[in-house]
């Protein structure tokens, strides 16, 4: 299924007219696909005056493929290229370990992907021969959202489609049984080359379609659902045990899975390991709180409720319950069932589904480490035995999507972005300054307080900010980056007053507990373990300090382990009175209390001392060119090739905008010249980075070790070929097509241009900048994209990034 999924996008029976993926991408859509374990999703955005041009794409990608041999060989080295980039991936590989454990003996045991022989001996007859089985009109869900005439729609449908419709109608298989008296627990322990142990537990449970499906969700939220969980505020936040906890129901439909996936040091794994059975499986009542239950039942409920923000996500969900449970009555079922739940029936499941006999565990553990199966057998063995309204009436008159600027003094100034399509607030507060406002020997001190700042008020202990956001279905995160410091919250109208109250004493009081810098601390030196034990962390970690000199951009924005622990203490509330001083941009979508708003406002304009922030100095470049990063048991190399381009507000920017859109996708060059002629990875695209001090256009790939050279070579040859002026108005307009769709479809929600308006205005840039380039792009020529390639894209000054295996080590 996955490999027929990869082949769609290979053009189908038209190949006179080019790439399917590229004829969506030329009016401005997009086109994508997934595989589950239970069906195939092609996936169409586009703009509404061309439904009949998407209708026409499906009807290709589902019954008219014809499979090319030379074609089909050549995807499948992209697939195993993909294949061996999830072995890289910790999380990933864990998952496919204990899907092995749970579902063995079934189809769900497989990864979606295949294996590597599996997907080596595939034929095109193969394929053919499963096309005609399987895909058929009458096995097919089809969901239209958008403005669309539907009696035309239905019309051209039942035209299109019917005609294939075939006499058999194909009946998926019945619930899968399990062993209901296991002689468990079933372990399994693998050595890596990680720094950390990535621990998961697993059990059989029901199937989505089944009564319990909504009571074991709450279950997986009160456990571990978010950061005020039982699981979490134990062994994270109380215990500090963990890097990090959750829990999760996984609904299929002929089967479910619920598991509890781990982070930590493998050397606290034995302390922790009997405390979490005693919490998961123990005898005792779960003795939960009606707080505890009503604030999952919102989460869950607000998760289906936003989905209907955007156009793609409302078609995903119509599309879920049509091709599951057969009825669009089946989300009013869902939620029903969901608010009925009471906590003797969660203890029920609990007791009923986590039981240690039952219970499979996989976990990845540093190689070398003392840790074995029998640790896990052993010990669950033992436990075994042992066994408000008028806000809502003053927001209702916000109708229109017109954006009003309000300046406060002070450098401060407030953007009102009014849109009543759902009752919510979304709020970006950002100053200029992050990482600029910290000396080099302080790198990693913006993350560490984005990290405090939510762990407590001088009223609030971080475990009750994280209740009171739950309980009000709301969020409100910080975010440190190298140019800028944010916050932001997202909640219902109804909440308003609580959650701009909170936003303020978050900014005014915050306590920064020395407890609490330790804990994150701890957090962000497991995160950066994490990332570098990925290749591609690895890359994005390295990037910046390669890439710039004498400045602030080529911090380590985490930090360097071996200084974080000097961070703590006052460095942490001196960094945010330095922050807090700076002048700020409040940037509020959606249905709002403008009053309450500009009372914000005015109390936070009073911290600020310094009214103006200086943008002046770019960094300089690195004068080494090339960073190779060996990483052991590494299956794949990972190449980024880097130019650097104008900053944001300087010249070119329309040009090197549109360029990014000609080099990506699946019809761009970068695309269509690495992977689809010469099939040298499965992952590869543009990167484009800018602010208003510098900025850079990289080529990324995955790929084999062996085909490392062929690549740049391949990166060599697309710089060439832009810079010769030989793009045809084909390729112009399709890039300046998705410029302007993928834009307006990244913005259709709430928090998406919150979040614009305010970065670009505190980056000193009009609200509309990117609008602006948009504009101004369209009126682009190949000539004009030739002339900034030969200025900008010059090979022998490029930057080139690798993270290859050690020598001799394992390739596709």
């Amino acid at each position: 299924s996955h490999l027929l999924e990869h082949m769609a996008f290979k053009g189908g029976v038209n190949r006179e007219s080019g790439q399917l993926a590229n004829s969506i991408e030329q009016v401005g859509g997009s086109l994508n696909a997934a595989t589950g374990f239970d069906h195939t999703v092609y996936m169409i955005d586009l703009p509404a005056s061309h439904w009949q041009t998407g209708l026409d794409i499906l009807h290709k990608l589902g019954f008219e493929q014809e499979i090319d041999e030379q074609e089909l060989e050549l995807e499948k080295q992209v697939v195993l290229s993909e294949l061996e980039r999830n072995q890289d991936n910790p999380k990933r590989l864990l998952f496919e370990t204990l899907q092995g454990m749970v579902w063995k003996g079934s189809s769900y045991e497989r990864p979606i992907i295949g294996r590597k022989d599996t997907v080596a001996a595939i034929s095109s007859q193969d394929i053919q021969k499963y096309i005609q089985r399987l895909y058929l009109p009458q096995c097919m869900v089809l969901v239209i959202c958008g403005d669309v005439d539907v009696r035309e729609v239905a019309d051209h449908v039942e035209q299109a489609f019917g005609r294939n419709r075939g006499a058999k109608m194909q009946t998926p298989p019945g619930p899968l049984s399990f062993d209901p008296s296991p002689a468990g627990p079933d372990v399994t322990v693998v050595e890596t080359s990680w720094g950390k142990a990535y621990i998961s537990l697993g059990w059989h449970i029901p199937d989505l379609n089944a009564p319990e499906a909504a009571g074991l969700e709450i279950l997986a939220y009160v456990l571990g659902g978010d950061r005020t969980s039982r699981l979490f505020n134990m062994f994270q936040y109380e215990l500090g045990l963990v890097d990090d906890i959750a829990a999760s129901a996984v609904l299929l439909e002929r089967s479910g899975l619920f598991t509890v996936q781990i982070q930590m040091d493998i050397e606290k794994c034995e302390e922790m390991w009997p405390k979490l059975l005693e919490e998961l499986c123990g005898p005792g009542p779960l003795s939960l709180t009606d707080e505890e239950i009503e604030r999952a039942k919102v989460n869950i409920e607000d998760g289906v409720f936003q989905s209907r923000e955007t156009l793609s996500g409302l078609t995903n969900k119509l599309g879920s319950f049509l091709f599951f449970e057969k009825s669009l009555r089946a989300e009013e079922r869902y939620l029903s069932q969901l608010r009925r739940t009471q906590a003797q029936e969660l203890q029920d499941l609990r007791d009923r589904f986590l039981k240690i006999e039952s219970m499979h565990v996989a976990a990845l553990v540093p190689a070398g480490a003392d840790l074995k199966a029998a640790v896990f057998e052993q010990s669950s063995q033992k436990a075994c035995t042992e066994g408000s309204g008028e806000t809502c009436a003053r927001a209702a008159g916000a109708k229109s999507r017109d954006v009003r600027i309000q300046e406060l003094g002070s450098g401060c100034r407030i953007v009102l972005i009014p849109d009543s399509t759902l009752p919510y607030t979304a709020i970006d507060l950002s100053w200029p300054g992050g990482d600029l406002l910290v000396s080099p020997d302080r790198q990693g001190l913006t993350a560490l307080v984005s990290g405090t700042l939510m762990r407590g008020t001088e009223s609030l202990s971080a475990q009750e900010i994280q209740a009171y956001l739950s309980n009000r279905a709301a969020s409100l995160d910080a975010h440190a980056g190298r140019d800028q410091f944010s916050l932001t919250a997202k909640f219902p109208i109804r909440f308003s007053q609580d959650m701009l109250g909170l936003l303020e004493e978050v900014i005014s009081a915050p306590a920064f507990a020395e407890q609490e810098q330790y804990k994150a601390l701890m957090e962000q030196m497991a995160h950066i373990q994490h990332r570098v034990d990925q290749p591609m962390g690895l890359l994005s970690r390295e990037v910046f300090p390669f890439l710039f000199r004498d400045h602030a951009y080529r911090y380590y924005h985490l930090g360097q382990l071996d200084g974080l622990n000097e961070l703590t203490g006052k460095n942490v509330p001196g960094f945010w009175e330095a922050q807090t001083a700076q002048p700020w941009t409040l940037s509020v979508c959606g249905m709002f209390d403008e009053q309450r708003i500009f009372e914000l406002g005015r109390s936070l304009s009073r911290q600020v001392s310094n009214p103006s922030f200086d943008w002046s100095s770019p960094p300089k470049w690195s004068r080494q060119k090339r960073l190779e990063l060996v990483k052991p048991d590494c299956k794949q190399t990972h190449i980024l090739v880097v130019f650097p381009v104008p900053a944001l507000g300087q010249g070119a920017n329309p040009e090197i905008s549109l360029l990014a859109k000609v080099l990506a996708g699946q019809g761009g060059l970068l695309f269509t010249e690495l992977r689809e002629k010469k099939g040298l990875g499965y992952a590869v695209s543009p990167m484009i980075w800018r602010t208003p001090l510098t900025g850079f256009l990289g080529f990324y790939i995955g790929t084999s070790p062996q085909t490392e050279d062929a690549s740049l070579e391949g990166f060599e040859g697309v710089v060439q070929l832009l810079r010769q002026e030989k793009l045809s108005q084909e390729t112009l307009e399709r890039a300046k097509n998705l410029m302007q769709v993928e834009y307006h479809r990244g913005k259709q929600s709430l928090m998406s241009r919150s979040s614009e308006a305010s970065d670009l205005l505190t980056y000193g840039l009009p609200h509309d900048f990117q609008q602006s380039l948009i504009q101004r792009a369209a009126e682009l020529t190949a000539h004009d994209l030739a002339r900034v390639c030969r200025e900008y894209l010059v090979w022998n000054q490029a930057y080139t990034i690798v993270v290859k295996p050690e020598k001799g080590g394992e390739g596709m």
